[in-house]
């Protein structure tokens, strides 16, 4: 659970044909990407991000994804310059295949909620993510993303989801009886998350976005400066989607 200090350019990078699981970390205030993954043309396993708290990049996506295969998942991302998620055809490299974005936390962005330079579905997924657009912006730019788009929710106002999602300490637990409860429901599709940002598991009935709502009162405590807490149990399994090849 690292925390990385302001000035840095890029938090964390995955070069090229590299291959990471980038987990539990906090990012606040880089130059650049708070993480950033280029892909891989070799076949090789995609970069896992997941459960990490990424704010206030100053000139670019919390998380930046340059190409594919690569899993983004159970992720909290605020106040960053170019969207919260970013997926850019680095290089040209032609790279954006088998992309999933999946139940993540996505708060108060300029630029977008989630940028896409894809204009194919080439397995790029988009599923489950909870958004609370800065005035302004959209979820999603293109509008109309390419790939599989499924149970994104628009929380407007931001209230109306999360128990505190406007001023630090955040508070993004679901509000309880929100929309975002019990939203992603279930199924068998391997891309869907077993727990959530803090290790809790999701059971029979998921809810929408980085946090699974699973008690009454409220949920951690995020921002202000301070590390990301503990994750509460050992993360579940790495899922992998089809490689590039």
């Amino acid at each position: 659970n690292g925390v990385i200090s302001p000035g840095t350019g890029y938090g964390l990078e995955v070069k090229l044909n590299s291959w990471a699981t980038i987990r539990d970390n906090t990012v606040y205030n880089p130059q650049g990407p708070g993480l950033m993954c280029y892909g891989s043309n070799q076949g090789d396993p995609p970069c896992i991000f997941e459960g990490n708290y990424v704010e206030g990049s100053r000139n670019e996506g919390g998380i930046v994804i340059g190409g594919g295969p690569a899993v983004i998942r159970n992720n909290v991302l605020v106040r960053n310059a170019l969207g919260g998620i970013s997926v850019q055809d680095y290089g040209g490299r032609g790279l954006l295949k088998d992309i999933w974005i999946v139940t993540n936390t996505i708060a108060d962005n300029s630029d977008s909620g989630i940028n896409v330079d894809w204009s194919q579905a080439n397995g790029n997924l988009i599923a489950y993510n909870a958004f609370a657009l800065k005035a302004g912006t959209p979820m999603f730019k293109p509008s109309s993303p390419a790939g599989a788009v499924v149970g994104n929710a628009n929380c407007n106002p931001a209230i109306s989801c999360f128990v505190q999602p406007t001023t630090p300490p955040y508070d993004f637990w679901p509000v309880a009886s929100g929309p975002l409860v019990n939203a992603a429901g279930s199924g068998s599709e391997s891309w869907r998350p077993t727990d959530d940002f803090m290790g809790v598991m999701r059971g029979s009935s998921a809810d929408a976005g980085a946090l699974e709502r699973t008690a009454a009162g409220t949920g951690p405590a995020l921002g202000n400066g301070a590390s990301r807490p503990p994750r509460l149990s050992a993360p579940q399994p790495d899922i992998t989607p089809p490689t590039v090849n």
